[in-house]
């Protein structure tokens, strides 16, 4: 395995490592800096990453069930007759356009959902491939931010927007050293990293301030291996690149909290309570455990890791960022440190994370691995930036990384187990019985219903908002208490109108152990249940299925209505 150690000598590899520019040395002369250079990832090696990473994730997405979130933004993404349409009928739904607008040409090309996970994975690949041709990381480093659960599941198997959010992040780093002070490429890859979704657009700001420290460093200390050679300091072009790229990002923001803002109306609408200053601050420092846990393996997400482990894990990799001076270099002080502004960068991200988080909505795995790929850029960016020096290993960024594999691994056991993220497929399969070919389905929570569209055409009535669709409006009108009889009611008179079977989907356990109570459904009310009318329900219906668990919260018991002829 000596090849390991071997620098690029390939053509290929010359080419991937194309932009990195190598500090002047006298041909033939061997320099302190020349020695001291860093080994990067041989090419081979490079490969062999990039074709675990490709049987991992292809393994992932062949056997991923759609669920609501994924389906939601396809089926908004066909609404409108045109594409200016679509981005104004979708306005306020707490996402901006870019995903949508992707989804919207990928189907005017080739009208088949198949569309959907095949841009998630066109995505997320196109990353994954820039990450392990482009990034000037070392063997144990690559290995890990390519197969942790967050590249190798969440940003490709999964159709959401945060894949492209990565994807933007790690063409930035890429574009970086050689485009900064180029006007145009940053400030449109800037401007479509701000509508990729909420935090990418704390990062376009992060990346903003990072880019600030740097022009001004240079400014005052002209920084080795900062600039492009034979350019010292700053010129005006190198500024005019920065205003141009702060006022894409200032636009993207704009288009980006155009679009996604909830109206007055939303049930999903910000909170209206907010934390003083100090109680604020409070919130941030002390949240930061519990506001990115599931960094944390499931089985590892107990009270000491999250609260005190994992923030200083996070603190640690942040000032694991500092390059040390090469040999031969006088010792440089912070202002002068070339990972100032990346510290700063990854400090603002964070805490600006952490306000999404406590202000807007609580963050998932999907949007807290956000960080770890935002840290995994900023290094990319220092280690561009200066190759003649060898920074020491990142030993809790490499630990965070490397908790990212259990978590790969319990995906791929859960996968291999059968457990898919949604039981909507096998409900398709389900009402594609002939005797079920024209039911209606109707249910409880009708978020459950919203991945369905995907795999039947089985028309779906909701019945909080009282008609037939394929998405909730997520509106205060329909945000109201659903009941086990008013739901029997609805399935009743759908029966009594179209004269079809209609099939009752409830995410409540009907049974023996039922007790009675509420049944929180999030922005779309309560579910009330009460032991008469559950026993007046499994009196008119028959129960079809009761699917196992499901990895979300969309697996449920499945009922047909009987006949009105045959009811008491």
């Amino acid at each position: 395995m000596t090849f390991l150690a071997l620098p690029f000598r390939h053509p290929l590899a010359r080419a991937v490592s194309a932009g990195t520019p190598q500090p002047p040395s006298s041909p033939g002369k061997d320099t302190a800096n020349d020695r001291a250079a860093p080994r990067d990832t041989a090419l081979p090696v490079r490969l062999l990453l990039l074709a675990l990473w490709l049987a991992g994730a292809l393994y992932a997405a062949t056997h991923h069930t759609m669920w609501r979130d994924e389906i939601r933004a396809f089926s908004f993404a066909q609404r409108g007759s045109g594409l200016l349409d679509m981005v104004v009928a979708i306005r306020g739904d707490g996402h901006p356009a870019l995903w949508h607008v992707i989804l919207r040409l990928a189907w005017t090309a080739y009208r088949d959902p198949v569309v959907l996970p095949l841009a998630a994975f066109a995505i997320g690949a196109a990353g994954a491939t820039l990450l392990a041709l482009r990034a000037p990381f070392r063997p144990l480093l690559l290995a890990l931010a390519l197969l942790g659960a967050f590249t190798l599941y969440e940003y490709v198997a999964v159709a959401r927007n945060y894949g492209l959010g990565v994807l933007l992040l790690y063409a930035i780093a890429a574009a970086w050293t050689r485009h900064r002070d180029t006007p145009g490429v940053l400030a449109a890859l800037l401007f479509l990293l701000a509508n990729a979704n909420i935090h990418s657009l704390v990062f376009a700001g992060a990346l903003l301030l990072l880019w600030a420290v740097e022009l001004l460093q240079q400014r005052a200390h002209a920084l080795p291996g900062s600039c492009p050679p034979n350019r010292p300091a700053p010129d005006r072009r190198a500024w005019r690149s920065f205003a141009l790229a702060v006022a894409a990002t200032t636009l993207g923001a704009a288009l980006c909290l155009w679009q996604a803002y909830p109206s007055a109306q939303s049930a999903a609408m910000l909170p209206t309570e907010r934390p003083g200053p100090l109680a604020l601050l409070a919130t941030l420092v002390l949240g930061l455990g519990p506001a990115f846990a599931e960094l944390m393996p499931a089985p590892l997400q107990s009270t000491i890791p999250v609260l005190v482990l994992l923030p200083a894990l996070i603190g640690l990799a942040i000032a694991g960022l500092r390059t040390p001076p090469a040999p031969g270099d006088p010792p440089h002080r912070w202002s002068r440190d070339p990972a100032l502004g990346a510290i700063l960068a990854a400090i603002a991200a964070l805490f600006g994370m952490t306000l999404v988080f406590v202000l807007v909505y609580p963050g998932g795995y999907r949007h807290q691995a956000l960080l770890l790929a935002f840290l995994v850029t900023l290094a990319w960016i220092v280690a561009a930036r200066a190759p003649h020096r060898r920074a020491p290993d990142n030993l809790a960024l490499i630990t965070l990384l490397a908790l990212q594999l259990v978590t790969s691994a319990l995906v791929l056991a859960r996968i291999a187990d059968g457990v898919p993220e949604s039981r909507s497929r096998d409900l398709a399969a389900l009402l594609a019985r002939p005797a079920l070919a024209d039911a209606i389905v109707v249910g409880d929570p009708d978020t459950a219903l919203e991945a369905l569209p995907y795999y039947s055409r089985h028309p779906i009535y909701l019945a909080r908002e009282r008609r037939f669709g394929t998405t909730l409006a997520f509106s205060k009108a329909a945000q109201e208490t659903m009941t086990i009889g008013r739901l029997l009611d609805t399935a009743r008179r759908l029966q009594a109108r179209h004269r079809r079977p209609i099939v009752v989907v409830l995410g409540e356990r009907l049974g023996p152990g039922t007790t009675a109570g509420l049944r929180d459904r999030g922005y779309y009310g309560a579910l009330r249940v009460d032991l008469a009318e559950a026993r007046r329900f499994l009196a008119a219906t028959r129960r079809l299925a009761r699917f196992a668990p499901a990895a979300t919260d969309e697996s449920y018991d499945v009922y047909l209505l009987k006949p009105a002829a045959s009811l008491d």
